[in-house]
């Protein structure tokens, strides 16, 4: 009798275990299930790239020339869908860099799109998109050679001006990166360095008007 209570006790972990493992199975593919990332469909013209977002994936992609980083984390895409990077010259800004401000070499177009190249207007994303530029002596150049002065900017269609984004430096890799929840033309420009404040004069009359009863001893001597 011991030894058929053993065999069904064997039986019935084993069962057990074959349950478990199945569940473990899936549940496991359950939880890597993604949304479906989309491809394109278009040709991808010469100065641009294409990357896809999708919800629960994070992923990165870069310029032709890898000097931009696009990168998200995996809860930023609401929609699968592509954004594309197109390399943009200052000739194609939509308006002269910020008054008193120069534009640097590294200006763009960053989209979302569906698989055929359509433009998703007005995109925006449950989580940052990150942005990571490469900066060279050119752009150090714009900004009067001192890179901590290179910002983002980003193009606001409805005002029609550029807004600053927060910027950081990355002096080690030399980079300036800043984040972003929706898309437009984007580019790097130098600040100036601010003039030195003029010191002001102060004339012996302007000396006088506030001069007290215990410094007219002082001035009687200066005279």
């Amino acid at each position: 009798m011991s030894v058929v209570n053993n065999v069904k006790k064997v039986s019935s972990s084993f069962i057990i275990l074959s349950m478990l493992l199945l569940a473990t199975a899936f549940y496991a593919s359950t939880a890597n299930a993604q949304t479906p990332t989309v491809a394109p469909t278009f040709d991808v013209a010469t100065g641009s790239s294409v990357g896809s977002i999708t919800p629960g994936l994070a992923s990165s992609f870069s310029s032709p020339d890898s000097r931009v980083t696009i990168s998200h984390n995996s809860t930023a895409a609401k929609t699968a869908a592509l954004l594309q990077y197109t390399a943009k010259t200052e000739a194609d800004a939509p308006s002269g860099a910020p008054s008193g401000m120069t534009f640097a070499s590294v200006l763009f177009t960053l989209n979302q799109v569906d698989a055929d190249g359509t433009v998703t207007t007005g995109a925006e994303f449950n989580s940052p998109i990150n942005i990571s530029i490469g900066y060279n002596d050119t752009d150090v150049a714009a900004a009067e050679g001192n890179p901590g002065r290179l910002v983002v900017y980003k193009y606001n269609v409805s005002s029609g001006q550029w807004d600053a984004l927060a910027t950081s430096l990355d002096s080690a890799n030399k980079t300036v990166n800043a984040s972003v929840r929706s898309l437009s033309f984007f580019a790097v420009v130098g600040q100036p360095i601010p003039p030195a404040p003029t010191p002001t004069p102060v004339s012996y009359t302007h000396l006088r008007a506030h001069e007290t009863d215990s410094y007219l001893v002082c001035r009687l001597l200066l005279e």
